[in-house]
């Protein structure tokens, strides 16, 4: 993604934009957006993530793209580039800091609050924009829509995560065959429905609910409680970026967070005591069963395509297992060798 003084942004994916609204252009140099391109999208460190990561500030980006190409409204553009500025460094990581690692809905709880001791009100204001209402992502059914539908914010980010293993020639396929109706954002065949949503689940069982990244949260998310408690980093460091907090940890030359880190980086595998302490850890599921149009009729994709029910009921039931993981040495580890 390429942002030029001419005002032109390039997405690899949606194509070539002119952004000349002087809100929009505001909102995207202001501190809250220019913050996110500190946080990785995935929640871990750029140098612990397996895949091509991106941040929180291109997929923002890339959501008020898939809007304005959809053609939806100024103000829903604007709802769309500042809905994830409350994500705090590390993203999710810090849902499974607090407990939350099931639902990862902290940012959401804490939005209104840091939207509003933000420059952003201030910014909306100046062009006479209700921040109120732009905040009310609900009456925005573009931007946000309940599961199992599509949305701007889904098709985005697990976008974003397809490039590792999707073609471009299928990527502009999925992109040209939605459409916006009463219902939201839809499908106008089955074959671009059925790359998206199969690719989307693949999202989910090979990144987001792999073991090995479910526990690499785990692992992450202690060592960063760690750090608190022995005074290292604290919950105000948050509002910073991931490397901030990153350089306070590597700074501190604690043995334990090194041993940690090697483990993370892939370089320490740990073995295995035969009193393993069994945990299962139940990352969020994440999913959709987008509507399509078939014969002039709105139709779900697992409705018209046995296979994608078939792999959808069976990631269901492997989610409902949980990731085991027990205790060796202080450290939790998978219970399976890897």
């Amino acid at each position: 993604m390429i942002m030029s003084n001419s005002k032109i942004i390039t997405d690899e994916i949606y194509g070539q934009f002119e952004i000349t609204e002087p809100v929009l252009l505001e909102l995207i140099a202001s501190q809250p957006l220019q913050r996110l391109q500190g946080i990785a999208q995935h929640g871990l460190p750029v140098e612990f993530d397996q895949f091509k990561g991106f941040n929180r500030f291109e997929h923002s980006i890339g959501v008020m793209l898939i809007l304005r190409k959809l053609g939806a409204s100024l103000e829903e553009q604007i709802a769309g580039l500042i809905h994830d500025v409350s994500h705090l460094a590390f993203s999710h990581v810090v849902d499974w800091m607090k407990d939350r690692g099931s639902i990862e809905d902290y940012q959401d709880t804490i939005h209104k609050q840091m939207v509003f001791e933000s420059k952003i009100p201030e910014i909306l204001n100046k062009y006479n924009y209700d921040i109120n209402k732009v905040l009310s992502f609900d009456s925005f059914k573009l931007l946000e829509n309940k599961i199992p539908n599509v949305c701007a914010d889904r098709l985005d980010y697990s976008l974003k995560l397809m490039k590792n293993w999707e073609s471009k020639e299928n990527l502009s396929l999925i992109v040209s065959s939605l459409e916006v109706t009463d219902q939201g954002i839809i499908f106008n065949n089955q074959k671009a429905v059925g790359l998206f949503a199969k690719g989307y689940l693949k999202c989910q069982t090979a990144c987001w609910g792999l073991p090995l990244h479910v526990i690499a949260y785990q692992v992450f998310s202690q060592l960063l409680n760690q750090a608190i408690v022995k005074g290292i980093i604290t919950w105000d460091d948050f509002n910073e970026t991931d490397k901030f907090i990153m350089d306070k940890i590597y700074a501190c030359q604690d043995e334990n967070f090194k041993e940690q880190i090697q483990i993370l980086l892939g370089k320490k595998i740990l073995k295995f005591s035969s009193k393993e302490k069994e945990i299962i850890l139940r990352p969020k599921f994440r999913y959709v069963d987008p509507l399509f149009i078939k014969n002039g009729e709105f139709v779900r994709l697992s409705d018209a395509d046995s296979d994608f029910r078939n792999m959808l009921k069976l990631a269901v039931g492997k989610d409902s297992e949980g990731i085991k993981i027990g205790e060796y040495e202080g450290h939790l580890v998978p219970i399976f060798k890897y």
